[in-house]
């Protein structure tokens, strides 16, 4: 198997490098799904993940579904992708920050519906996505 992850240009030449790799380890857990999906379709994961594609397909455009069932699913996973981040960033923000970046792409599930503090979370998103003078990340070169 082979996946192949493709940052948009202008998001590579605005954004700080830790919005970069925010993203980069939000879709290898696309890629990660994707292997588990495809090598093991009987695991505990794929059954889960089937379960939803299965409530999604009912309410959603055929091409919309399986975005929408892994950003579900991926929900749950924030706090792991945020120590990924920090630990890829030498902890240098608080693990709240690093939380908060790892929300981006998963604005569509229940779970971030659910957080009461959407505005910050979306500001702390584009500071990083866009290098802004309150974004803590550094330029990429």
């Amino acid at each position: 198997m082979e996946w192949t992850i493709t940052l948009d240009d202008d998001y590579v030449n605005n954004a700080t490098q830790l919005s970069i790799a925010r993203t980069v380890i939000h879709e290898n857990v696309h890629a990660f799904v994707g292997m588990i999906l495809n090598s093991n379709n009987t695991s505990d994961m794929a059954i889960s993940l089937q379960s939803l594609y299965t409530y999604y397909k009912f309410n959603n455009p055929d091409k919309l579904v399986q975005n929408l069932t892994q950003h579900e699913f991926m929900s749950q996973y924030v706090d792991a992708m945020a120590v990924s981040l920090s630990v890829w960033d030498n902890k240098q923000q608080s693990m709240e920050y690093y939380k908060k970046l790892c929300w981006a792409g998963l604005e569509s599930s229940s779970v971030y519906q659910a957080q009461l503090n959407k505005n910050e979370i979306q500001e702390t998103i584009q500071n990083e996505a866009t290098n802004s003078v309150n974004a803590k990340g550094q330029e990429c070169n």
